[in-house]
């Protein structure tokens, strides 16, 4: 473990390095971060001046769902979006034989070494959002305390889920179209669960399972006896974990070197 904690700070080193060699880049990520936040936060808004709740929830409760999954996302684009497009690109120039052939797990090498800097300076404007909108819906201290552990469980459901159509790339070589495909499952996980139909909130709950990436944290957070969504999303992440690496074990033994 120290080892991996050990190459970690490396890659955080050279994050650093990267961003303050770009900064032109470095700034409009951080403008463009902030325009996405108030395009998903304000079109919802936007609803509520209209109807008094959504569902069962109201205005306070809708809002802080959404930033709930606004503050995943941006673990999300800080610690693994960047990743996924740079394996894409290994794969097809050959890059990926001289990860694989280094002493260490290669699913840590391939979709955790590129940290994204400027991600986490809006950072504080999403806690800004969980404490106000969460204080609206009624959370406590605990309910803050307990916070954090339910965004990094729902940050390992979308590692994992990413991870598993990301092994996809060993077959179709081409990986923009998956990328896509992500990003596209990532806009259903940024809905609660009963704004779908019957079927595809079984779709999205059992075999694709983005939906429990938030709803059941949120939904525990608002009442303590809705505990068993929560539960699903402990063994999602632990059955998940063991889809990936058998995925990932297939997806090595088709792999073949680019440069062959």
């Amino acid at each position: 473990m120290m080892g991996y904690i050990a190459i970690y700070k490396k890659f955080l080193d050279c994050a650093f390095s990267r961003a303050t060699t770009f900064r032109t880049s470095f700034f409009l990520i951080v403008i463009m971060d902030i325009f996405f936040y108030a395009s998903v936060l304000g079109s919802v808004d936007f609803i509520f001046q209209h109807v008094s709740n959504i569902g069962s929830w109201n205005r306070a409760q809708f809002l802080f769902f959404l930033s709930f999954m606004l503050a995943v996302d941006n673990l999300h684009m800080a610690f693994l979006s960047e990743n996924f497009w740079l394996f894409a690109l290994d794969l097809r120039s050959g890059v990926l034989d001289y990860i694989f052939l280094r002493p260490v797990s290669s699913i840590f090498l391939c979709f955790f070494r590129s940290i994204r800097i400027a991600s986490m300076l809006n950072t504080p404007i999403v806690i800004y959002f969980l404490i106000h909108f969460g204080s609206g819906a009624g959370l406590g201290v605990a309910d803050f305390i307990l916070l954090p552990f339910l965004l990094i469980l729902s940050l390992f459901i979308v590692a994992e889920i990413e991870i598993i159509i990301a092994t996809l790339m060993f077959w179709l070589i081409e990986g923009n179209g998956i990328n896509f495909l992500r990003m596209q499952l990532q806009n259903v996980a940024r809905w609660p669960d009963f704004v779908y139909g019957q079927w595809a909130k079984r779709f999205f709950t059992f075999l694709c399972p983005v939906l429990l990436i938030g709803t059941p944290s949120v939904r525990f957070l608002f009442r303590k006896t809705d505990y068993f969504p929560l539960l699903c999303q402990c063994f999602a992440v632990i059955f998940l974990y063991f889809i990936m690496t058998r995925f990932w074990s297939y997806g090595l033994r088709r792999y073949e070197s680019a440069s062959s």
